[in-house]
């Protein structure tokens, strides 16, 4: 997992974000609220500018590996436009 990998909510973190489940603590619970299936890990990041890097990609991976998110997509590095 990188800044560039989006992640999106499974059904067991759809049911934990509505409320309709309370397996997950307080701090992991606000970090998969911002997991939307649009944002990057490098975007995440930013909304959550208290957690360092490394501990955030430590927490989504447990997220991943509990099976309350899954990686949706890996974005490609940005690549200048080529000249004509």
């Amino acid at each position: 997992m990188d800044r560039r990998t989006v992640l999106t909510k499974t059904a067991k973190g759809l049911m934990e974000d509505t409320g309709k489940t309370s397996l997950l603590p307080r701090d992991l619970r606000n970090v998969l609220s911002q997991v939307d299936g649009k944002a990057t890990v490098g975007d995440l990041h930013q909304r959550l500018d208290k957690l360092p890097e490394p501990k955030l990609i430590e927490t989504l991976a447990k997220l991943v590996t509990d099976g309350f998110g899954c990686e949706f997509v890996s974005a490609p590095p940005c690549v200048p436009p080529r000249s004509r």
